[in-house]
């Protein structure tokens, strides 16, 4: 796995409100605009399994926090297709290093999508209607 010039990597930490169980995953965000986009991988690098499209909103503010950040993507596991609705901001912490805070919530995909049939590497996928939060660092 590897961003491009144009891409920002972002690694973040996902924390399963139900379970507790955290998992790291990685993207690599392009910003146009206000609009995100890019790719979401596992924490070997891997893609995730079927579309691992990654799609959202960025606002800046100026004033603290630097910004809002939304991100829309599929965690699908086994068959089943999720998708992850994640928000939340984006602040420069007392290191310097620009860090993302939010909330996710994990949904049915859309109807008519098809879901991938196999799970990666992942060893714990959220199931649909799990929430949890999303820590992470601009790498």
């Amino acid at each position: 796995m590897a961003c491009t010039n144009q891409q920002e990597e972002w690694t973040v930490d996902i924390t399963n409100d139900r379970t507790g169980d955290i998992i790291r995953i990685i993207f690599c965000l392009g910003f146009d605009h206000g609009q995100v986009s890019g790719f979401v991988f596992d924490e070997f690098g891997e893609p995730f399994p079927g579309d691992n499209s990654v799609k959202g909103f960025r606002v800046f503010t100026p004033q603290p926090p630097r910004g809002f950040m939304s991100l829309d993507f599929r965690w699908d596991k086994f068959e089943v297709g999720i998708r992850i609705l994640m928000v939340g901001r984006i602040f420069v912490d007392e290191d310097g290093l620009t860090k993302f805070d939010g909330r996710f919530i994990a949904a049915p995909a859309p109807i008519g999508s098809v879901a991938s049939s196999r799970s990666g590497k992942l060893l714990v996928n959220p199931d649909v209607g799990d929430t949890g939060t999303g820590n992470g660092t601009q790498t």
